[in-house]
């Protein structure tokens, strides 16, 4: 697998407690190219909400083609964050060169998860935690769906889940239509293992936004083989271009 190349440029950064020059891809940094991935396992709480969602992991390639220096880009929640650092920290790399050298280039991984019905739309849930604060995990309750005509259809909700793992508040933001009733009401019924500050628990702020899934085709094509077609990854890793 080829990552695409894009502008050459390069940035210093702290890597095994020292600065170190990072390349990002361009013409005269050859792209990094994997030679081992994991695709990551759903989280426990995600499985249950049945989400489909998509995290994005920025990550530095070393001249060895190991991965450190993680940052999340773009965030699920749902425990899909986590999963995705640690499966990226298992994946090896042909490194990119510079001038025929192993050189730090820094890439970013699309990690999609899929395993139910892409339609639905992709779901985030991402809470306004203090320092010291832990997440909240979801333990009962199922995301909302997009109407079967989702086009332009979309929900982003404020919710507070108290400190004994109910949800309080929920205030539509963004959204329309008749579908977006029974979608406030289904955040409702969740219940999670509260927010803890000092092993205290603690009531948190939230934002949920359901958006159609990008990665879903117009036109989708045949499977690549019969064995994709009987056994459908859960979820999927893919290096993308840095901006």
């Amino acid at each position: 697998m080829r990552i695409p190349i894009v502008g050459a440029v390069f940035l210093a950064v702290f890597v095994f407690g020292q600065e170190t020059k990072v390349y990002k891809m361009g013409e005269a940094v050859t792209s990094p190219a994997v030679l081992y991935k994991t695709d990551p396992p759903y989280s426990e709480e995600a499985r249950l909400a049945k989400v489909i969602a998509t995290v994005i992991v920025q990550l530095v390639v070393t001249p060895q083609g190991k991965t450190v220096d993680f940052k999340i880009l773009q965030s699920a929640g749902f425990g899909l964050d986590e999963q995705s650092i640690a499966s990226v920290k298992q994946w090896r790399f042909k490194p990119g060169t510079k001038d025929g050298a192993p050189v730090f280039v820094e890439v970013n991984v699309k990690v999609n998860f899929s395993n139910f019905d892409p339609n639905a739309g992709a779901s985030s849930l991402l809470f306004d935690l203090a320092a010291g604060e832990t997440r909240p995990v979801l333990i009962e309750g199922t995301a909302p769906t997009l109407p079967v005509d989702s086009a332009g259809q979309r929900l982003e909700a404020k919710l507070t889940v108290s400190n004994t793992g109910e949800v309080k508040l929920v205030e539509q933001v963004s959204g329309s239509g008749p579908w977006i009733e029974d979608a406030v009401a289904k955040i409702k019924r969740w219940r999670f293992t509260p927010a803890l500050k000092n092993a205290v628990p603690v009531s948190v702020k939230g934002v949920y936004s359901l958006v159609p899934n990008a990665t879903v085709s117009a036109t989708p094509g045949p499977p690549e083989s019969p064995t994709a077609a009987i056994h459908k990854p859960e979820t999927q890793a893919t290096p993308v271009p840095s901006p």
